[in-house]
This record gives C-alpha cells, structure tokens and sequence, in this order.
C-alpha cells in the first residue's frame, strides 16, 4: 500500500486541525497520506470535509482553485470522483454492498416471522411503492427499506429522499430505514434527527442494523402454518 502514497515529504509534527488558517501543499500531501493508509484509498469530497487532519473543501476551493485541481497538483492519477468509471464503480459498489445486507435482514426477518410472513420487493399498487420488504406480524404489517450510506452525508439525502416516496403509505404502517454503514456515528444521526426542521412522521423509524434486529424481536410473529418448512433454517 505505502508505493502508492503520494512523492515522499519529509516526517514533520504537524498537529492537523480544520481551523488552521494556513495549509500548503505540503501539509494537505501528509493528510492524504494519513487517509490512503487508514483507509486504502485517497478521499472524497464529503469525506475531506469530514476529516479532522484535512481542511474544508471550501478552504481548499480558496487557496487551490478546487479539489479536481488539488489532486492534479497532489499528482493522482483520479481527479474528478464525480465522473466517468470512478462514479460507476462506487456506485456499483454501494450497490452490491446494500444488497448483500438485504440477504443478512431478510434472513433475520424469516428466522422471525416465519418465511411465509416475510415478503421481499412486494410492490403496493395503490401508491406505486415497493419496499424492500413488507412483514405480517401478529398485531402490526410493517415494510422495511434497507439501504448502504456511504458516509453522513449521503444518509440525510437517502433519508430525505425515502420520506418522499412514502409519504403516500397509510399512517397505520410502520416503515423502517436501516442503514447498514456502522461506520457512521450514531451520534451525528442522532443531531441530524433533532435539528430536522420536518421531523419523521410517527410511523417513520431510523435503525441501524443492530438496533433493528434487536427492535423486531419485541414483535409478535403471527401463528405458522401447520407442516410449515422454511427454505431458512435458524442460525
């Protein structure tokens, strides 16, 4: 990994903070450093602007002229992240990511509720929606909208976004976003959720998927079929 880091500067103490009114070149090539070796990649633009050891982007926008600019400086080989094979291939991969996570929730759901309850991409006709999965239980129906954040900021958007659509489902059902990106502080959602100026609707709940899975146990499954053989066996 380290042949990969950007040319070689020499080791200096440098205590990073985003309220250093004066970054070189020099000091934003060790915090990219810092990032590839954390993280096995070099950062975006949400991320920049989410790490401690980096300036803003807006910093960098003033003193650089922008990020596709500081990279091309910083000598990468990628220096627009919003194009091209570099978009499709994150979103190839969010993509893959939130399907292999709707398995792991799917077989939570079944070990509970039974398979026959459990019903994936069920689509409602009478508002044109499809979540990912709708479960009948013994006292409740309730859907389930699974999805992957890449990083804070595209949660408020996926959440935003998610409010919209179902904004047209009865009151009476129950939908759950889970996000599955436990990298993401529970305690910025939790600021994200008080500062909202429209708050979730009552019947909206926003779970990671540890609380999720621990929420659905407290639910009643409903009675299963008499000889009923799942094609999922318990854990």
């Amino acid at each position: 990994m380290r042949d990969r880091l950007l040319r070689k500067i020499p080791q200096r103490n440098i205590q990073f903070r985003k309220n250093n009114p004066y970054w070189t070149i020099e000091k934003i090539k060790e915090g990219f450093n810092k990032f590839y070796l954390e993280k096995g990649y070099y950062p975006t633009q949400t991320e920049i602007d989410n790490c401690d050891y980096l300036p803003s982007s807006r910093q960098i926008l003033r003193s650089f002229g922008g990020l596709k600019k500081l990279r091309e400086l910083l000598g990468l080989d990628i220096t627009d992240f919003t194009k091209g094979e570099t978009r499709s291939s994150s979103a190839k991969l969010i993509g893959k990511r939130g399907k292999q996570w709707e398995q792991t929730v799917e077989e939570g759901l079944v070990n509970h509720f039974g398979e026959v309850f459990v019903h994936r991409d069920k689509f409602i006709n009478i508002v044109n929606i499809k979540p990912d999965f709708v479960v009948y239980a013994k006292n409740k129906t309730f859907a389930v909208d699974v999805f992957f954040p890449a990083y804070m900021h595209s949660l408020i958007g996926s959440v935003n976004s998610k409010e919209r659509v179902y904004k047209k489902l009865d009151l009476s059902l129950n939908i759950y976003f889970v996000y599955v990106n436990s990298e993401i502080d529970t305690q910025e959602i939790e600021l994200f959720l008080q500062r909202k100026v429209r708050q979730l609707q009552q019947n909206y709940r926003l779970l990671s998927l540890v609380e999720f899975l621990e929420a659905i146990k407290l639910i009643e499954p409903l009675v299963k079929p008499l000889n009923y053989k799942p094609f999922y066996k318990k854990a």
